[in-house]
Protein backbone atom coordinates (compact mmCIF):
# COMPACT_ATOMS: atom_id res chain seq x y z
CA UNK A 1 0.00 0.00 0.00
CA UNK A 2 2.70 2.74 0.45
CA UNK A 3 3.95 2.50 -3.24
CA UNK A 4 0.54 3.15 -3.79
CA UNK A 5 -0.33 6.55 -5.50
CA UNK A 6 -3.99 6.69 -3.70
CA UNK A 7 -2.04 6.39 -0.39
CA UNK A 8 -0.21 9.36 -0.83
CA UNK A 9 -3.43 11.16 -2.16
CA UNK A 10 -5.39 10.32 1.03
CA UNK A 11 -2.11 10.16 3.53
CA UNK A 12 -3.43 13.61 4.99
CA UNK A 13 -5.42 14.78 7.43
CA UNK A 14 -7.64 15.83 4.82
CA UNK A 15 -8.84 12.08 4.76
CA UNK A 16 -9.89 9.50 7.15
CA UNK A 17 -9.26 6.35 4.47
CA UNK A 18 -5.39 6.04 6.85
CA UNK A 19 -7.44 5.29 9.90
CA UNK A 20 -9.56 2.39 7.55
CA UNK A 21 -6.40 0.92 6.04
CA UNK A 22 -4.89 0.84 9.49
CA UNK A 23 -7.82 -1.12 11.11
CA UNK A 24 -8.51 -3.01 8.56
CA UNK A 25 -5.48 -4.14 8.08
CA UNK A 26 -4.92 -5.14 11.86
CA UNK A 27 -9.07 -6.64 11.10
CA UNK A 28 -8.22 -8.52 8.19
CA UNK A 29 -4.87 -10.26 9.83
CA UNK A 30 -6.94 -11.12 12.89
CA UNK A 31 -9.83 -12.86 10.79
CA UNK A 32 -7.02 -15.24 9.43
CA UNK A 33 -4.98 -15.77 11.79
CA UNK A 34 -4.17 -18.98 13.57
CA UNK A 35 -4.33 -19.74 17.29
CA UNK A 36 -7.33 -17.58 17.85
CA UNK A 37 -10.39 -19.10 19.35
CA UNK A 38 -13.61 -18.40 17.45
CA UNK A 39 -15.28 -16.38 20.21
CA UNK A 40 -12.16 -14.20 20.45
CA UNK A 41 -11.28 -13.66 16.57
CA UNK A 42 -15.32 -12.62 16.25
CA UNK A 43 -14.36 -10.25 19.05
CA UNK A 44 -11.38 -8.90 17.92
CA UNK A 45 -12.41 -8.34 14.37
CA UNK A 46 -15.63 -7.09 15.28
CA UNK A 47 -13.93 -3.98 17.24
CA UNK A 48 -11.37 -3.61 14.89
CA UNK A 49 -13.36 -3.46 11.42
CA UNK A 50 -15.97 -1.73 13.77
CA UNK A 51 -12.97 1.11 14.51
CA UNK A 52 -12.11 0.93 11.05
CA UNK A 53 -15.69 2.20 9.83
CA UNK A 54 -15.46 4.88 12.50
CA UNK A 55 -13.35 5.99 10.53
CA UNK A 56 -15.23 6.16 7.95
CA UNK A 57 -18.81 3.69 7.47
CA UNK A 58 -18.40 2.86 3.88
CA UNK A 59 -15.32 0.48 5.70
CA UNK A 60 -17.78 -1.78 6.68
CA UNK A 61 -18.97 -2.65 2.68
CA UNK A 62 -15.76 -2.53 1.26
CA UNK A 63 -13.76 -4.95 3.96
CA UNK A 64 -16.72 -6.55 5.89
CA UNK A 65 -17.40 -9.73 3.34
CA UNK A 66 -13.51 -10.35 3.07
CA UNK A 67 -13.57 -10.50 7.07
CA UNK A 68 -16.23 -12.45 7.14
CA UNK A 69 -14.96 -14.96 4.35
CA UNK A 70 -11.27 -15.33 5.69
CA UNK A 71 -13.13 -15.89 9.83
CA UNK A 72 -15.38 -18.47 8.10
CA UNK A 73 -12.23 -20.07 6.29
CA UNK A 74 -10.43 -20.39 9.50
CA UNK A 75 -13.62 -21.83 11.86
CA UNK A 76 -15.51 -24.78 12.10
CA UNK A 77 -18.68 -24.49 10.86
CA UNK A 78 -20.38 -25.49 14.17
CA UNK A 79 -19.03 -22.26 15.71
CA UNK A 80 -19.62 -20.03 13.20
CA UNK A 81 -23.41 -18.85 14.67
CA UNK A 82 -21.46 -18.19 18.06
CA UNK A 83 -18.31 -15.95 16.41
CA UNK A 84 -20.51 -14.19 14.04
CA UNK A 85 -23.33 -13.45 16.47
CA UNK A 86 -20.73 -12.15 19.01
CA UNK A 87 -18.88 -10.52 16.20
CA UNK A 88 -22.37 -8.61 15.66
CA UNK A 89 -22.77 -7.12 18.54
CA UNK A 90 -19.44 -5.85 19.68
CA UNK A 91 -19.71 -4.26 15.81
CA UNK A 92 -22.79 -2.49 16.68
CA UNK A 93 -21.66 -1.02 19.91
CA UNK A 94 -18.42 -0.12 18.02
CA UNK A 95 -20.22 2.07 16.17
CA UNK A 96 -22.54 3.02 19.00
CA UNK A 97 -20.87 6.19 20.00
CA UNK A 98 -21.55 7.81 16.66
CA UNK A 99 -25.09 6.22 16.72
CA UNK A 100 -25.65 7.39 19.55
CA UNK A 101 -24.31 11.13 18.84
CA UNK A 102 -26.40 11.54 16.07
CA UNK A 103 -29.82 10.25 17.73
CA UNK A 104 -29.00 12.67 20.60
CA UNK A 105 -28.39 15.49 18.00
CA UNK A 106 -31.36 15.24 15.31
CA UNK A 107 -33.30 11.81 16.15
CA UNK A 108 -31.51 10.22 13.36
CA UNK A 109 -29.06 7.33 14.42
CA UNK A 110 -26.70 6.97 11.26
CA UNK A 111 -27.66 10.66 9.52
CA UNK A 112 -27.09 11.50 7.25
CA UNK A 113 -28.47 8.29 5.94
CA UNK A 114 -31.54 6.36 6.56
CA UNK A 115 -33.76 9.62 6.25
CA UNK A 116 -36.88 9.09 4.83
CA UNK A 117 -36.85 6.00 8.05
CA UNK A 118 -35.55 7.95 11.00
CA UNK A 119 -35.82 11.57 9.41
CA UNK A 120 -33.86 14.38 8.37
CA UNK A 121 -32.49 15.74 11.83
CA UNK A 122 -31.05 19.28 11.06
CA UNK A 123 -31.76 19.65 7.27
CA UNK A 124 -35.55 20.04 5.67
CA UNK A 125 -36.42 17.58 2.12
CA UNK A 126 -34.73 19.48 0.01
CA UNK A 127 -31.15 18.98 2.31
CA UNK A 128 -31.62 15.71 2.28
CA UNK A 129 -32.57 14.80 -1.30
CA UNK A 130 -29.83 16.92 -2.68
CA UNK A 131 -27.37 14.88 -0.39
CA UNK A 132 -29.13 11.73 -1.61
CA UNK A 133 -28.46 12.52 -5.43
CA UNK A 134 -25.20 13.57 -4.46
CA UNK A 135 -24.34 10.25 -3.21
CA UNK A 136 -26.03 7.65 -5.49
CA UNK A 137 -25.16 7.12 -9.35
CA UNK A 138 -28.38 7.06 -11.44
CA UNK A 139 -26.50 4.71 -14.69
CA UNK A 140 -27.43 0.95 -15.13
CA UNK A 141 -25.58 -1.76 -14.69
CA UNK A 142 -23.45 -1.90 -17.97
CA UNK A 143 -22.71 1.76 -17.19
CA UNK A 144 -21.27 1.29 -13.91
CA UNK A 145 -19.15 -1.97 -14.88
CA UNK A 146 -17.80 0.20 -17.93
CA UNK A 147 -16.84 2.70 -15.35
CA UNK A 148 -15.14 0.24 -13.06
CA UNK A 149 -13.03 -1.80 -15.89
CA UNK A 150 -12.64 1.57 -18.36
CA UNK A 151 -12.15 5.10 -18.10
CA UNK A 152 -14.62 7.40 -19.78
CA UNK A 153 -14.59 7.93 -23.18
CA UNK A 154 -14.40 11.80 -22.99
CA UNK A 155 -10.67 12.81 -22.91
CA UNK A 156 -11.84 16.42 -21.54
CA UNK A 157 -13.61 15.63 -18.52
CA UNK A 158 -12.18 15.87 -15.52
CA UNK A 159 -10.12 13.34 -13.98
CA UNK A 160 -12.44 12.66 -11.38
CA UNK A 161 -15.28 12.05 -13.59
CA UNK A 162 -12.67 10.12 -16.36
CA UNK A 163 -10.82 7.43 -14.17
CA UNK A 164 -13.72 6.26 -11.83
CA UNK A 165 -12.92 2.90 -11.00
CA UNK A 166 -9.88 0.78 -11.03
CA UNK A 167 -8.10 1.83 -14.31
CA UNK A 168 -7.32 5.46 -11.81
CA UNK A 169 -3.78 6.04 -12.60
CA UNK A 170 -3.86 6.45 -8.62
CA UNK A 171 -3.92 2.91 -8.25
CA UNK A 172 -0.52 2.16 -9.96
CA UNK A 173 0.09 -1.50 -9.90
CA UNK A 174 -1.71 -2.44 -7.00
CA UNK A 175 -4.54 -3.95 -8.33
CA UNK A 176 -3.45 -6.01 -11.26
CA UNK A 177 -0.19 -7.31 -8.86
CA UNK A 178 -2.47 -8.49 -6.14
CA UNK A 179 -4.92 -10.12 -9.00
CA UNK A 180 -1.99 -12.03 -10.55
CA UNK A 181 -1.38 -12.89 -6.95
CA UNK A 182 -4.53 -14.46 -6.01
CA UNK A 183 -4.65 -16.14 -9.23
CA UNK A 184 -1.08 -17.87 -8.70
CA UNK A 185 -2.33 -18.82 -5.27
CA UNK A 186 -6.01 -20.53 -6.54
CA UNK A 187 -3.51 -22.10 -9.19
CA UNK A 188 -0.95 -23.71 -7.06
CA UNK A 189 -3.20 -26.28 -5.03
CA UNK A 190 -2.39 -25.36 -1.16
CA UNK A 191 -2.73 -21.46 -1.78
CA UNK A 192 -6.54 -22.04 -3.50
CA UNK A 193 -8.51 -21.46 -0.30
CA UNK A 194 -6.10 -17.81 0.46
CA UNK A 195 -6.75 -16.81 -3.21
CA UNK A 196 -10.22 -17.60 -3.09
CA UNK A 197 -10.80 -15.94 -0.28
CA UNK A 198 -9.50 -12.62 -0.81
CA UNK A 199 -10.84 -12.48 -4.54
CA UNK A 200 -14.41 -13.40 -3.04
CA UNK A 201 -13.42 -10.43 -0.42
CA UNK A 202 -12.49 -8.28 -3.74
CA UNK A 203 -15.98 -9.17 -5.51
CA UNK A 204 -18.39 -8.51 -2.61
CA UNK A 205 -16.33 -4.71 -2.05
CA UNK A 206 -16.79 -4.51 -6.05
CA UNK A 207 -20.18 -5.00 -6.11
CA UNK A 208 -21.19 -2.95 -3.06
CA UNK A 209 -19.40 0.20 -5.05
CA UNK A 210 -21.41 -0.53 -7.72
CA UNK A 211 -24.42 -0.72 -5.76
CA UNK A 212 -24.50 1.46 -3.02
CA UNK A 213 -21.82 4.54 -3.86
CA UNK A 214 -21.99 7.11 -6.86
CA UNK A 215 -18.73 5.56 -8.44
CA UNK A 216 -15.84 7.43 -7.49
CA UNK A 217 -12.40 5.63 -7.62
CA UNK A 218 -10.97 6.72 -3.98
CA UNK A 219 -14.04 4.57 -2.37
CA UNK A 220 -12.17 1.76 -3.52
CA UNK A 221 -9.38 2.55 -1.21
CA UNK A 222 -9.89 -0.31 1.20
CA UNK A 223 -9.79 -3.03 -1.34
CA UNK A 224 -6.29 -2.18 -1.78
CA UNK A 225 -5.42 -4.00 1.50
CA UNK A 226 -6.73 -7.17 -0.10
CA UNK A 227 -4.91 -6.43 -3.38
CA UNK A 228 -1.75 -6.05 -1.12
CA UNK A 229 -2.15 -9.16 0.46
CA UNK A 230 -2.69 -10.99 -2.63
CA UNK A 231 0.21 -9.93 -4.10
CA UNK A 232 2.17 -10.68 -1.14
CA UNK A 233 1.00 -14.01 -0.96
CA UNK A 234 0.96 -15.30 -4.01
CA UNK A 235 5.05 -14.52 -3.69
CA UNK A 236 5.35 -16.17 -1.20
CA UNK A 237 4.04 -19.30 -2.43
CA UNK A 238 5.32 -18.57 -5.28
CA UNK A 239 8.73 -18.54 -3.78
CA UNK A 240 7.69 -22.04 -1.44
CA UNK A 241 7.51 -23.64 -5.31
CA UNK A 242 9.96 -22.39 -7.52
CA UNK A 243 13.55 -20.48 -6.79
CA UNK A 244 12.90 -18.28 -2.94
CA UNK A 245 15.35 -16.08 -4.47
CA UNK A 246 13.63 -15.69 -8.06
CA UNK A 247 10.27 -14.72 -6.20
CA UNK A 248 11.83 -12.39 -4.25
CA UNK A 249 13.53 -10.49 -6.96
CA UNK A 250 10.64 -10.41 -8.95
CA UNK A 251 8.67 -9.02 -6.14
CA UNK A 252 11.27 -6.24 -5.79
CA UNK A 253 11.06 -5.66 -9.18
CA UNK A 254 7.21 -4.96 -8.85
CA UNK A 255 7.43 -2.98 -5.70
CA UNK A 256 9.92 -0.73 -7.66
CA UNK A 257 8.34 0.06 -10.37
CA UNK A 258 5.11 0.68 -8.44
CA UNK A 259 6.98 3.24 -5.92
CA UNK A 260 8.53 4.80 -9.39
CA UNK A 261 4.80 4.89 -10.33
CA UNK A 262 3.97 6.46 -7.39
CA UNK A 263 7.04 9.21 -7.28
CA UNK A 264 6.39 10.15 -11.01
CA UNK A 265 3.26 10.66 -10.38
CA UNK A 266 3.55 12.60 -7.39
CA UNK A 267 6.41 14.85 -8.71
CA UNK A 268 4.10 16.10 -11.63
CA UNK A 269 1.85 17.76 -9.08
CA UNK A 270 1.07 21.16 -8.60
CA UNK A 271 3.35 22.01 -11.39
CA UNK A 272 6.53 19.96 -10.99
CA UNK A 273 6.74 21.53 -7.29
CA UNK A 274 4.24 19.34 -5.27
CA UNK A 275 5.97 20.28 -1.73
CA UNK A 276 6.40 23.89 -2.31
CA UNK A 277 4.31 24.93 0.65
CA UNK A 278 3.98 21.78 2.44
CA UNK A 279 7.92 22.05 3.54
CA UNK A 280 7.23 25.21 5.37
CA UNK A 281 4.63 23.91 7.34
CA UNK A 282 1.26 24.91 8.61
CA UNK A 283 2.43 28.62 9.16
CA UNK A 284 2.03 29.22 5.43
CA UNK A 285 -1.36 28.65 5.59
CA UNK A 286 -2.30 31.01 8.52
CA UNK A 287 0.19 33.83 7.14
CA UNK A 288 2.38 33.22 10.39
CA UNK A 289 5.59 32.69 8.29
CA UNK A 290 7.34 35.82 7.07
CA UNK A 291 7.74 35.17 3.58
CA UNK A 292 7.22 37.83 0.98
CA UNK A 293 4.74 37.43 -0.96
CA UNK A 294 3.07 34.68 0.34
CA UNK A 295 -0.26 36.70 1.05
CA UNK A 296 -0.50 36.98 -2.75
CA UNK A 297 -0.09 33.16 -3.09
CA UNK A 298 -1.82 31.95 -0.01
CA UNK A 299 -5.31 33.45 0.47
CA UNK A 300 -5.49 33.08 4.50
CA UNK A 301 -2.38 33.96 4.67
CA UNK A 302 -3.36 36.98 3.09
CA UNK A 303 -6.58 36.94 4.80
CA UNK A 304 -5.09 37.13 8.22
CA UNK A 305 -2.13 39.22 7.36
CA UNK A 306 -4.44 42.41 6.44
CA UNK A 307 -7.49 41.77 8.80
CA UNK A 308 -8.00 43.15 11.70
CA UNK A 309 -8.29 39.74 14.49
CA UNK A 310 -11.36 40.64 15.61
CA UNK A 311 -13.54 41.17 12.19
CA UNK A 312 -15.89 38.66 11.32
CA UNK A 313 -15.45 36.58 8.41
CA UNK A 314 -17.61 34.76 6.06
CA UNK A 315 -16.81 31.93 3.85
CA UNK A 316 -18.54 31.81 0.71
CA UNK A 317 -17.93 28.32 -1.27
CA UNK A 318 -15.23 27.31 1.08
CA UNK A 319 -15.96 24.89 3.81
CA UNK A 320 -12.43 25.41 5.25
CA UNK A 321 -11.82 28.02 8.32
CA UNK A 322 -8.49 25.73 9.38
CA UNK A 323 -5.88 28.12 9.38
CA UNK A 324 -8.10 31.67 9.54
CA UNK A 325 -7.02 33.03 12.88
CA UNK A 326 -10.59 35.03 13.42
CA UNK A 327 -14.41 34.70 14.10
CA UNK A 328 -15.30 32.67 11.19
CA UNK A 329 -18.51 31.71 9.12
CA UNK A 330 -19.36 28.84 7.16
CA UNK A 331 -20.87 25.99 5.82
CA UNK A 332 -20.34 22.82 4.26
CA UNK A 333 -22.41 22.29 0.83
CA UNK A 334 -25.24 20.16 2.12
CA UNK A 335 -26.27 22.46 5.22
CA UNK A 336 -27.91 25.93 5.04
CA UNK A 337 -25.42 29.08 4.57
CA UNK A 338 -25.72 32.36 5.94
CA UNK A 339 -25.91 34.08 2.86
CA UNK A 340 -28.47 31.47 1.42
CA UNK A 341 -30.50 32.28 4.41
CA UNK A 342 -30.42 36.02 3.98
CA UNK A 343 -31.13 35.42 -0.15
CA UNK A 344 -34.42 33.79 1.25
CA UNK A 345 -35.36 35.88 3.83
CA UNK A 346 -35.39 38.85 1.59
CA UNK A 347 -35.45 37.28 -1.93
CA UNK A 348 -33.93 39.90 -4.56
CA UNK A 349 -32.65 42.64 -2.40
CA UNK A 350 -28.61 41.76 -2.67
CA UNK A 351 -28.61 45.04 -0.19
CA UNK A 352 -30.10 43.30 2.55
CA UNK A 353 -28.43 40.73 2.40
CA UNK A 354 -25.39 42.26 3.25
CA UNK A 355 -27.35 44.19 5.81
CA UNK A 356 -28.31 40.89 7.52
CA UNK A 357 -25.03 39.49 7.48
CA UNK A 358 -23.56 42.70 8.93
CA UNK A 359 -26.22 42.13 11.96
CA UNK A 360 -24.67 38.82 12.29
CA UNK A 361 -21.03 39.91 13.03
CA UNK A 362 -19.40 39.59 9.79
CA UNK A 363 -17.75 42.36 7.85
CA UNK A 364 -15.71 40.57 5.47
CA UNK A 365 -16.63 37.89 2.74
CA UNK A 366 -13.78 35.61 1.31
CA UNK A 367 -15.58 33.90 -1.84
CA UNK A 368 -14.49 31.31 -3.71
CA UNK A 369 -16.35 31.04 -7.23
CA UNK A 370 -13.82 28.56 -8.30
CA UNK A 371 -15.42 26.24 -6.04
CA UNK A 372 -19.09 27.69 -6.19
CA UNK A 373 -18.70 26.83 -10.19
CA UNK A 374 -17.42 23.05 -9.35
CA UNK A 375 -20.28 22.35 -6.91
CA UNK A 376 -22.27 24.08 -9.22
CA UNK A 377 -21.79 21.69 -11.88
CA UNK A 378 -22.16 18.79 -9.81
CA UNK A 379 -25.77 20.20 -8.81
CA UNK A 380 -24.60 19.64 -5.19
CA UNK A 381 -24.90 23.66 -3.68
CA UNK A 382 -28.18 25.24 -2.00
CA UNK A 383 -29.62 26.29 -5.75
CA UNK A 384 -29.52 29.54 -4.09
CA UNK A 385 -26.18 30.14 -4.01
CA UNK A 386 -25.29 29.71 -7.88
CA UNK A 387 -22.35 31.48 -9.02
CA UNK A 388 -24.29 33.87 -10.98
CA UNK A 389 -25.80 34.99 -8.12
CA UNK A 390 -23.59 35.32 -5.83
CA UNK A 391 -21.87 37.36 -8.07
CA UNK A 392 -24.83 39.67 -8.50
CA UNK A 393 -24.20 40.37 -4.68
CA UNK A 394 -20.60 40.55 -5.04
CA UNK A 395 -21.01 43.43 -7.71
CA UNK A 396 -22.97 45.73 -4.69
CA UNK A 397 -20.37 45.10 -2.89
CA UNK A 398 -17.40 47.38 -4.68
CA UNK A 399 -14.51 46.10 -6.34
CA UNK A 400 -12.81 43.39 -3.90
CA UNK A 401 -10.19 44.31 -1.62
CA UNK A 402 -7.65 41.50 -2.67
CA UNK A 403 -8.12 38.69 -5.42
CA UNK A 404 -6.63 35.31 -5.91
CA UNK A 405 -6.78 34.79 -9.58
CA UNK A 406 -5.05 31.61 -9.44
CA UNK A 407 -7.11 30.13 -6.65
CA UNK A 408 -10.49 31.79 -8.17
CA UNK A 409 -10.98 33.58 -4.62
CA UNK A 410 -11.57 36.94 -3.80
CA UNK A 411 -12.05 38.79 -0.76
CA UNK A 412 -15.00 41.76 0.08
CA UNK A 413 -15.68 44.31 2.70
CA UNK A 414 -18.92 44.36 3.68
CA UNK A 415 -20.21 47.43 4.07
CA UNK A 416 -23.37 49.14 6.87
CA UNK A 417 -25.56 50.33 3.72
CA UNK A 418 -25.27 47.30 2.39
CA UNK A 419 -23.09 48.06 -0.03
CA UNK A 420 -18.79 47.28 0.12
CA UNK A 421 -18.22 51.06 1.43
CA UNK A 422 -17.43 51.15 5.76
Amino acid sequence: MLVTPWTQVVGSLAYNEPGVLALGAAGLAAAYASGITPLRRGVLVAILIGGAAGCKPTAVLFLGPAAAVLMAMTTAPRSWMLMFGVGAAVGLASLSPWMARNAAHGGNPVFPHAAGLFGTAHWDADQAERYAQGHRFEGGLGERLSMLALPAADLGAPAVVRWRGLTNPQWGLTPWAGLAGMGLLIAMGRGRPVGVGLLVGVGGGLVAWLAFTHLQSRFLVPLGLLFAAGFGAGVARLGGLWDPILARAGAVAVLTLGGLWSLANFAGQRGGDPNGLLVFGPGVYSGQLALEGLGDEVATAGVNEMLPPGDGLLLVGDATPLYLRRPVGYATVWDRHPLGEAMRADPGDPAAWTRTLRSEGYRWALVSFAELGRLERSGWNDPLLSSQRVADWTDTLGQPVRVWPAQGRALYRLGRGGGGLP
